[in-house]
């Protein structure tokens, strides 16, 4: 029987025009084209040059620090891309890192590199990383302008930003004039994020070119205007009234309790209202004004979000026009042998229209699925992701305030390993994000295809074993699910006291006879339970394989979890560098240090200035010497505060008086302050 239906379907593929290819309209534009030709290769090849010869001329903008300083006027420097704990310029880092996050999408889904290699698997890896190094310097110029912050840092990356803004526009609105609306609707909508960060930076890049030069010396929002009219805050109280200088003062403070007061509930919408309130609670992100993001985390998760909408994108565009072409082909199919029974048909035919009445509902529910799992991983994905940034913030407070309850401690971790967790994170980062959603978005696909296979069998009428399978096993999860439900009646309200409040047995006979019985039906039921264990690791597994801030091991081997021990060193070392209590005392020693340096200063400044006065006018000295021979004459208490008489007080260098002699030979003068019943002799 296959073999007949084989053999119809070969005959109407003859008879038929198609030619055995699938077309796209899409595929016309050189944006929907494969991105690793010839052309894409010379760009990138040719941008490696001119970015390197930029990255040795910014080097010598910056001097070294340590190193042969005698030579060459200690330049180059050693140039960095982004100081990682920056917390200036974070949505210039951010739109630089969107720009170049579709690199990760070619190189990692696409496979695409430097230059076109297809050779031996071992030599690829190598390819690889020299591919990387090539886009990281050809990059690197942006990045270092945002960091130079120097007028010839912004003209460079200013340039540098035009030539790739004019590259992001060629290929989306390149050719506009080859396909219609809706296909370049598409391109649009597939390629915003790119074309909004580089737009951003394009703009950016020449106004703080601008501020650089002071040609704007205020543009609100990027060069505010200092207060010089309203009352100005020293340095004190801007430690204070900064997040830090809070978070210390709410730590001294002594606790306040606060009585919550009672919800007024009304009615029926009211209690439903507090109910999806509760349950909505802990997904809902929460801001918090006072708390300031790393410009680093916030590029890693934008680049997150980017990689996801990315893949979703070219999994939609893509994907759901195959299967609407599947449909029209399976339907042309179905027209050829007819879509309902006739008295003409013979049982191969029959067979045959069976068979495709099952390929057309698999396939058209295929595409409904496909398009609600893409749909229900990306909601999923952004919540996660929201999600992760609140935990980060909830555990690097915690970290602040000593809590140990999700961070390991830190004497878990040696300082190499807490350093390379810092480096290995961010990368971790995107790729355990990348494989959730892969993972998840399969998981989800393929419930969806069980339920509706299901609910095709049911309406082609071939369902029957389902039915019959659910009449024969319903009891068991029926009388399961009442006896553990009798099981927590009877503990709660049986055999503890106070109804469950207190821990402690009442009705003791009933509830060790009950334990005897129960122990051979839980035996049984321990077998099953095992069953929902593997399901809820496998679930919860996958539904936390995107987060690095939860490990899927058991806590005592949650540090052999390479994406959770590297998430320890870096909130470790993210705890080391912004902890709120070292940042503000080392704002208080600076402050110190400051004022320290600037009366010094001043005292030397002043000192200066009467030294270089009496050098240069004589007359002056001797002047000041008679007003000060006036001065002792009528004030003689001032006599025994002068540094000479006070100097002739102290001991000699040998410390010791040789005789009584001595001491009488001295003259003695006494010396009496009118008024006052003080007397001194000397």
């Amino acid at each position: 029987m296959s073999l007949s239906i084989i053999e119809i379907l070969l005959n109407y593929a003859q008879n038929s025009s198609y030619d055995g290819t699938y077309t796209d309209s899409s595929t016309g534009c050189a944006a929907y084209d494969d991105l690793s030709s010839d052309s894409e290769y010379l760009f990138y090849q040719l941008m490696v040059i001119p970015s390197v010869l930029e990255f040795i001329l910014l080097s010598f903008m910056i001097t070294r620090q340590t190193k042969w300083l005698d030579k060459c006027w200690s330049r180059p420097g050693i140039l960095y891309p982004m100081d990682i704990y920056e917390m200036k310029n974070r949505i210039s880092f951010i739109a630089a890192f969107g720009a170049i996050s579709f690199l990760f999408y070619e190189v990692i889904l696409n496979s695409r590199y430097i230059f076109p290699f297809t050779g031996h698997l071992g030599v690829r890896f190598f390819v690889i990383l020299f591919s990387v190094v090539c886009y990281g310097f050809i990059y690197f110029p942006i990045f270092a302008a945002l960091t130079l912050k120097s007028p010839i840092g912004y003209a460079i990356g200013s340039l540098h930003v035009w030539v790739f803004t004019y590259k992001a526009y060629d290929d989306t609105f390149g050719c506009a004039s080859k396909i219609d609306s809706l296909d370049q609707f598409l391109v649009v909508l597939r390629d915003w994020p790119k074309l909004l960060a580089i737009s951003y930076l394009a703009i950016a890049m020449p106004v703080r070119f601008l501020i650089s030069v002071k040609l704007f010396p205020h543009i609100p929002m990027i060069n505010p205007r200092e207060n010089t009219v309203g009352p100005m805050k020293d340095e004190l109280e801007k430690i204070r009234c900064s997040f830090q200088g809070r978070h210390i003062r709410k730590i001294l403070d002594p606790p306040v309790e606060t009585v919550e007061e009672d919800k007024v509930i009304d009615g029926c919408r009211g209690k439903m209202f507090i109910c999806c309130e509760d349950l909505l609670k802990p997904w809902i992100y929460r801001n918090n004004p006072e708390f300031k993001y790393s410009a680093r985390i916030l590029s890693v998760y934008f680049v997150c979000f980017i990689l996801i909408y990315k893949i979703s994108a070219e999994f939609l565009f893509f994907l759901v026009p195959l299967f609407d072409y599947l449909l029209l082909y399976i339907a042309a199919i179905m027209e050829y042998i007819g879509w309902y029974p006739s008295i003409y048909d013979t049982p191969d035919i029959e067979s045959a229209r069976t068979l495709l009445y099952i390929v057309y509902y698999s396939v058209d529910s295929m595409k409904i699925c496909f398009i609600c799992a893409c749909v229900i991983e990306v909601l999923l994905s952004c919540m996660i992701i929201f999600h992760m940034i609140s935990s980060y913030r909830k555990n690097l407070i915690g970290l602040y305030k000593g809590s140990k309850i999700h961070i390991p401690p830190r004497s878990e971790k040696s300082n190499p390993s807490i350093m390379v967790g810092t480096m290995r994170y961010t990368g971790y980062q995107v790729g355990y994000i990348l494989w959730g959603y892969l993972i998840q978005w399969s998981i989800f696909f393929l419930i969806f295809n069980v339920i509706a296979l299901i609910i095709n069998l049911y309406r082609i009428g071939a369902a029957d074993f389902i039915t019959n399978l659910i009449k024969q096993l319903w009891p068991a999860p029926i009388t399961a699910l009442a006896l553990n439900l009798i099981q927590i009646l009877l503990a709660k309200f049986v055999f503890l006291q106070e109804r469950g409040n207190l821990l402690a047995i009442d009705n003791r006979r009933g509830f060790f006879f009950l334990t005897y019985f129960v122990f051979f039906y839980n035996t049984f039921l321990g077998v099953v339970s095992c069953l929902l264990r593997i399901i809820k690791a496998i679930v919860i597994g996958a539904l936390f394989l995107g987060r690095l801030d939860h490990s899927t091991l058991p806590r005592r081997f949650q540090l052999m979890d390479p994406g959770f021990d590297a998430y320890v060193g870096f909130m470790h070392m993210e705890n080391a560098h912004f902890n709120p209590i070292v940042l503000t005392f080392l704002s208080l020693l600076k402050r110190k240090t400051d004022s320290d340096t600037k009366n010094k200063k001043g005292i030397e400044n002043e000192l200066y200035d009467v030294k270089y006065n009496m050098k240069g006018h004589p007359h002056r000295l001797a002047i000041r010497r008679w007003q000060l021979s006036c001065m002792l004459h009528y004030n003689p208490q001032l006599r025994i505060m002068r540094k000479q008489y006070l100097s002739n007080l102290r001991p000699s260098k040998a410390g010791i008086v040789t005789s009584k002699n001595e001491v009488k030979d001295k003259p003695s003068v006494s010396v009496t302050i009118p008024g006052k019943d003080v007397q001194m002799k000397v």
